[in-house]
C-alpha cells in the first residue's frame, strides 16, 4: 500500500469505492495535504534557483548555473611589456602572489593557459557527474516502472 504521510488521514484507497462519504472525504483531504507538501518543496526549489541565477556567477559561482568567464587571452606583446615592467619594479606586497586574478591584473600566457586547463578539467568533471546523475535517474525510473507493473499485476490476481 502507500505509506505517504497524510496528516493523520487514511491511506486506504478502497474507501473511495466502498467507504462512506466521510471516509472518502478523509482520503481526498489526506491526498491533498501530501500534494501540497510536495508542491511547496518544488516551489521553494524553483525560487532558490531563480535567486541564485539572478545573483550571477561572480557572486555565487557555479551555483548560478554558469561558470565564471575566463579573462581575455593575453597577447604576446602584452606579456613582453609586462615582463619588462616587472623587472624594473617589485610588487607592493613584496612579490608575493596568492594566485588570484583581480580585474586590474593581466595574466601571462602561461598563467592563462594554466587557468584554462583547470577550467577545462573542472568542466570535464561536471560533465561526468551530470552523466552519472542522469543515468541514475533513468535507471531508477525503469526500476520504479517495473515495480509498479509488478505491483499492479499482483493486485489484479
Amino acid at each position: 500500500a502507500h505509506r505517504l504521510p497524510r496528516a493523520g488521514r487514511t491511506n486506504n484507497m478502497l474507501v473511495l469505492v466502498t467507504g462512506t462519504d466521510e471516509e472518502a472525504k478523509d482520503y481526498v483531504v489526506g491526498l491533498f495535504v501530501s500534494s501540497v507538501i510536495v508542491a511547496c518543496f518544488f516551489l521553494a526549489w524553483i525560487i532558490l534557483l531563480v535567486v541564485l541565477k539572478g545573483m550571477g556567477s561572480k557572486r555565487v559561482g557555479w551555483l548560478s548555473g554558469r561558470r565564471q568567464p575566463l579573462p581575455a587571452k593575453p597577447s604576446s606583446s602584452l606579456n613582453q611589456s609586462r615582463n619588462s615592467k616587472n623587472e624594473e619594479a617589485t610588487e607592493p606586497d613584496g612579490g608575493k602572489n596568492d594566485g588570484t586574478v583581480t580585474a586590474n591584473e593581466e595574466l601571462t600566457a602561461s598563467e592563462w593557459e594554466d587557468l584554462y586547463q583547470k577550467k577545462k578539467k573542472d568542466e570535464l568533471w561536471m560533465k561526468v557527474v551530470m552523466v552519472l546523475a542522469c543515468s541514475t535517474v533513468i535507471a531508477m525510473a525503469i526500476i520504479m516502472a517495473q515495480k509498479g507493473v509488478d505491483s499492479l499485476r499482483g493486485s489484479l490476481s
